[in-house]
């Protein structure tokens, strides 16, 4: 089949999700002690007029691009004064500038100056263990260990970036201490942290698995398993998190860390109640109530979706998505007007062009082409930066409603103003495959791939046209093995290889492929591919039952429906 993602919609839909991630204080990967950490009030020095002139040089050296001036002057304030503010300034703009050197005197100065700061005492071991002094390295750690936390952060390592030179030195400094310390959870999950950033996550796992059959540390099982989701391991991860649920019902971070994943499994009734729970002991949460509606928007139960969006928008809080979703539920109950009127309320955001979309959609199934297609105008003239993607909605939306010739114009202005645009090539060539135009449907795939062989996206989709339109099976099969070679496990192209090897009689290879895509994406044209093997296999009671679900979902679809009628002679399975 087809790349569906390929299309302009999914990726504005994406993209709209991705934007506006649920802002919620209980974030699914927030593995610190939820405690509150308090932070000492600084206490500067009273100084002399002679420093004071000093300092303000500095910061008006720092105002006019002068950094090295102004860490050399407070650098030497802090020598002279010993003051933890200054030193701490001078450490600020000593790492900016990443000069090594001037970080470490200052985080010394610092540590020396504001002995009970965990801070001065962590930064301190930190610049020393980056120099290699590992055992003053870990004596500095020692003393910005919190024996009441379960911190794994207290080194506040993520700053450390693609340094594995600093990750290697401070897992030497970590070891010193750990040594002292063998049970303390600070330094087993910062050394765990440390190991999964170097790559070693099955080495910080198994010491992850210490950790917790030592003690019930809620930390650790985030951490575990948020390593675990990085295997892709998900299910282990689950029921680390479900164990871990079982014993401390009422741990909140435990509780959204497996809600997140129940949604990202799709498992949707398992993480809605997760989700209700959290939303009883967090009322004021509304990215609770925003990823509610979600689940209740996929599982088309309208008028539940609907109550928690208005609340939403009551509230003043997640507008654009809330607006946006709204239009989408009131489409789907076939409600056009007030759809519109919703998508219309989303403002210049991250879901504005998806709203257009979705608008342009409806005017042109209800019969408004002129007017819809004056919209589109208009908006590639207000959103030039946006022009590509306006040209790609038209000619696909066009092409959906079945205005061919008003989609080869706007392809053909579309591509003088952006030649070459892989965007605009794929939907041509999909404009050109709903009119058998298959010449021009492979010059313009063959076009995306020499400009960029790695394009999945039309490697599959020339692979599949091959395959299902041509003879060219053996060609067509292998440009759709090169896909999968580059986006393994994408359900689409699985579908694509599945039918490929079907077409070639090879049903007890495509059936395990179809199923697997189907399992991933549940497709009506996926369910008529897996139907039809499954029909030729002589399972015929497992086809009707496949197509049947998929009838449910999409009644409409013509792929799904051609191929019911031509393999059982009736219109439903």
């Amino acid at each position: 089949m087809y790349k569906l993602c390929a299309s302009l919609l999914a990726l504005l839909l994406l993209l709209a999700c991705r934007s506006q991630p649920p802002a919620t204080e209980l974030k699914a990967y927030d593995l610190a002690d939820s405690t509150p950490q308090e932070t000492p009030a600084k206490v500067y020095g009273s100084f002399n007029a002679t420093t004071l002139y000093a300092l303000l040089a500095a910061e008006i050296a720092g105002q006019r691009q002068l950094p090295s001036l102004a860490l050399e002057t407070y650098l030497e304030q802090a020598r002279a004064t010993l003051d933890p503010g200054i030193a701490e300034r001078a450490l600020q703009i000593a790492e900016y500038l990443r000069d090594s050197p001037s970080a470490q005197e200052a985080a010394l100065i610092w540590a020396k100056a504001a002995p009970q700061e965990r801070a001065a005492q962590r930064s301190a071991a930190i610049h020393l263990a980056l120099a290699g002094r590992h055992i003053e390295a870990s004596e500095y750690m020692e003393r910005a260990l919190d024996n009441n936390s379960e911190r794994f952060d207290f080194l506040e390592l993520g700053h450390l970036g693609d340094d594995p030179q600093g990750r290697a030195d401070l897992l030497q400094s970590l070891d010193i201490l750990l040594k002292k310390y063998p049970e303390n959870t600070q330094v087993i999950l910062s050394k765990a942290q440390l190991l999964s950033q170097s790559g070693e996550t099955e080495q910080a796992l198994q010491l992850l698995s210490e950790q917790h059959s030592k003690k019930n540390s809620h930390t650790a099982v985030l951490l575990h398993s948020h390593l675990l989701q990085t295997l892709s391991r998900r299910s282990e991860a689950l029921d680390l998190l479900s164990q871990a649920l079982k014993q401390s019902p009422s741990d909140l971070r435990l509780r959204f860390a497996r809600a997140k994943l129940l949604l990202e499994e799709n498992r949707l009734p398992e993480a809605h109640d997760d989700l209700i729970h959290l939303l009883a002991q967090s009322p004021e949460d509304d990215s609770l109530r925003y990823m509610l509606a979600q689940i209740y928007l996929e599982q088309q139960a309208w008028q539940e979706a609907i109550a928690y969006l208005e609340e939403l928008i009551e509230r003043e809080n997640y507008l654009d998505a809330a607006h946006f979703s709204l239009g989408r539920a009131f489409a789907a109950q076939g409600d056009s007007e007030r759809a519109l009127t919703e998508y219309a309320q989303v403002a210049d955001s991250d879901y504005y062009l998806s709203a257009q979309f979705q608008s342009t959609d409806i005017l042109l199934a209800q019969g408004r082409a002129e007017e819809a297609q004056q919209r589109l105008a208009g908006l590639r003239e207000n959103l030039s930066e946006y022009r590509p993607q306006l040209y790609q909605m038209e000619i696909e939306l066009l092409t959906k409603h079945g205005q061919y010739p008003g989609a080869q114009i706007i392809a053909k202005q579309a591509l003088e103003e952006f030649p070459g645009t892989p965007e605009l090539l794929y939907a041509r060539a999909m404009l050109a495959e709903k009119q058998n135009d298959l010449a021009q449907l492979e010059r313009d795939l063959w076009s995306i791939i020499e400009r960029d062989p790695s394009s999945s996206m039309a490697l599959n989709a020339l692979g599949y046209t091959l395959v299902d339109r041509t003879d060219r099976l053996d060609e067509g099969k292998s440009l759709i093995k090169q896909a999968l070679a580059l986006s393994p496990n994408d359900p689409a192209i699985l579908d694509s290889l599945g039918w490929a090897h079907y077409r070639l009689g090879e049903l007890n290879e495509a059936e395990p492929l179809l199923r697997k895509a189907l399992a991933e994406f549940p497709d009506a044209e996926v369910a008529a591919h897996l139907g039809e093997v499954l029909w030729q296999l002589g399972k015929r009671r497992e086809a009707r039952k496949i197509w049947r679900e998929a009838l449910g979902k999409d009644q409409t679809h013509s792929i799904l429906q051609n191929t019911i009628l031509r393999l059982t002679g009736k219109a439903k399975p």
